[in-house]
């Protein structure tokens, strides 16, 4: 339906006759992509002890007046601290746990951090990959 025009046609019952209100057209948009932020933040610089704290990857829908949720299907989580090997844990569904949680908790200031191929589905099921996050903790 989205791109199509649908007609709302609004009726009433008044004693015991229906009464026509009127008709009118509509054309139907998708819902925007969200944007993935951890701590309500899209990247840029962070605390180790800010972002340590945080408890998932969350898609946000900015600026739209309807409530409507997206959940993060999986992601990937890529560590890099000075002088060390990048390493790349995936991560499934919203919530920081397992190893996820394990690297995140052993962040340093200097550290880089990224969630990549963040994988959101929302209310009509369809997937949508959303754009990648950097930090850089200080």
């Amino acid at each position: 339906m989205v791109g199509q025009e649908v007609s709302i046609n609004v009726s009433a019952s008044n004693a015991g006759k229906t009464v026509s209100l009127g008709s009118q057209k509509f054309r139907v948009k998708g819902i925007p992509a969200p944007v993935a932020k951890v701590g309500g933040r899209a990247g840029g610089d962070v605390a180790s002890v800010q972002l340590k704290s945080e408890t998932e990857i969350e898609a946000d829908l900015d600026d739209f007046p309807f409530d409507v949720k997206f959940k993060i299907l999986r992601y990937k989580l890529t560590i890099i601290k000075p002088r060390s090997d990048a390493v790349t844990i995936p991560g499934s569904g919203g919530s920081f746990a397992g190893a996820v949680k394990g690297a995140i908790n052993s962040i340093t200031p200097g550290t880089r951090v990224f969630f990549e191929d963040i994988v959101s589905v929302g209310p009509d099921g369809r997937q949508k990959i959303l754009p990648s996050l950097a930090f850089s903790v200080k």
